[in-house]
């Protein structure tokens, strides 16, 4: 009884009124009024100090609230485990995705997903292409959203979402940095800094280089925050996917178009995963992945 108490009160101080907190968990008004009042007479103690039709929480009440969330949430944990147990059934959905795109599509997938089914557990791995492509090919994760670079394999689902331009991001103190746009040729001045583990080195300079086009020098970082230091602090210039009209990420960092003989760099992204997927409920976050990238 005390956990369904808990429950109730803390539906009450989340929803701030006793109407919608009794709304949400399925019973009367009075019936949830009349439980949270059986609770603070179990305890001995005042958890709600009524004020006509509102009402605060006393000091008890704060930490009843605090510790109800927590064992709460344990004990949701503990539940799921089993079911996942009895069941047979892994709920789990590993997803990779693009270290540099620096747009907000994947983040909210995975946040309406995780609404959706609060105990699926979701695994998310970065990398550039060739990593991505590897973590998919292996079963190392369920879905990769990536550039296209190769033809489409009949092995895999490839459901394109978007075609992104290319982008780079400079340091404010750059002497481009009064620029919207600049061409590819105007940028071998400066290195390109590309994210990359040792191993994935020689595939990302080939493709930045021999295909996309830069032909200044070229340096590594290991992860985003290292890559954007290295922008910040001058050391060159990083390429990077998404809309260029995303708000710049701080004061000391700007983004430009880039142009190739005048003419935008267009990058297409897909959803990839084996043809017949085992991840939990892999297709929809497929269809919100690719609702996403229509807004």
């Amino acid at each position: 009884m005390l956990l369904r108490q808990m429950k109730y009160f803390k539906a009450v101080v989340d929803h701030k009124n006793f109407y919608d907190a009794a709304e949400a968990c399925n019973i009367s008004q009075s019936a949830i009024s009349q439980q949270i009042k059986a609770l603070e007479d179990e305890l001995g103690v005042l958890l709600l100090r009524r004020h006509n039709r509102t009402f605060s929480l006393t000091e008890a009440g704060e930490l009843f609230y605090r510790k109800s969330t927590i064992i709460l949430s344990d004990v949701n944990v503990l539940l799921s485990d089993i079911r996942r147990q009895v069941q047979h059934k892994d709920e789990s959905l590993r997803i990779g995705y693009p270290v540099n795109f620096a747009d907000e599509q994947i983040i909210n997938s995975v946040s309406v997903f995780k609404k959706r089914y609060p105990d699926a557990v979701l695994e998310l791995e970065s990398g550039n292409h060739e990593r991505l492509y590897e973590l998919l090919k292996t079963g190392k994760v369920d879905i990769v959203i990536n550039d296209q670079r190769r033809a489409f394999s009949d092995a895999y689902l490839n459901i394109e979402l978007t075609a992104f331009p290319l982008s780079v991001e400079i340091s404010m103190y750059h002497p481009y940095a009064t620029l919207d746009v600049v061409e590819i040729e105007d940028l071998k001045n400066f290195p390109c800094i590309l994210i990359a583990d040792k191993s994935q080195e020689d595939s990302e300079f080939t493709y930045y280089h021999d295909i996309i086009g830069f032909v200044g020098d070229f340096v590594f970082a290991r992860n985003l925050n290292e890559a954007r230091l290295m922008v910040t602090s001058g050391k060159g210039i990083m390429p990077v996917e998404g809309r260029v009209t995303v708000p710049n990420i701080s004061s000391t960092v700007k983004r430009l178009s880039l142009l190739k003989n005048g003419q935008i760099i267009n990058r297409k992204y897909c959803a990839f995963s084996k043809k017949s997927p085992t991840g939990y409920n892999v297709l929809e976050f497929i269809e919100e992945l690719k609702k996403q990238f229509k807004q």
